[in-house]
């Protein structure tokens, strides 16, 4: 019989750089749930009708808003449709270019759902799927 030796490869896990990544990754994600959660609660927008028709770009956040209402009707108007519509003959009106105010409560709702989840899981109180009373 001959002697020889064999050739082996050991392959192995760095469980402190695979610690140090899940956690960072884990920090990432709170910090996005929270940013998402935050912009849910401040973000109310308006939105001008033809925007929906392509018609025109008027999304307009609360401040722009505030900017562009009619002194005449005190409504807010979009400014591409007011001025395209303004030397028109037969205009429309008002109320088709009115900004409307676009209810964000269930962008609201799934974002505070989300890091409720999140919270949830990392709290230390699961097995599974199951929540520890």
């Amino acid at each position: 019989a001959q002697g020889g030796s064999q050739q082996t490869k050991f392959w192995y896990i760095d469980y402190n750089q695979a610690v140090h990544t899940i956690r960072l990754r884990l920090t990432l994600l709170k910090k996005m749930l929270e940013k998402e959660e935050l912009d849910a609660r401040s973000s109310s927008f308006y939105l001008c009708p033809g925007y929906n028709d392509k018609r025109c770009n008027g999304r307009y956040t609360e401040e722009e808003a505030q900017s562009v209402v009619d002194p005449n009707s005190g409504l807010f108007l979009c400014q591409e449709c007011n001025v395209a519509y303004n030397n028109s003959v037969d205009p429309p009106e008002k109320k088709t270019y009115t900004l409307q105010l676009v209810d964000n409560a269930q962008d609201l709702l799934k974002a505070v759902d989300r890091k409720r989840r999140f919270n949830v899981q990392m709290s230390g109180k699961m097995i599974g799927p199951d929540q520890i009373r």
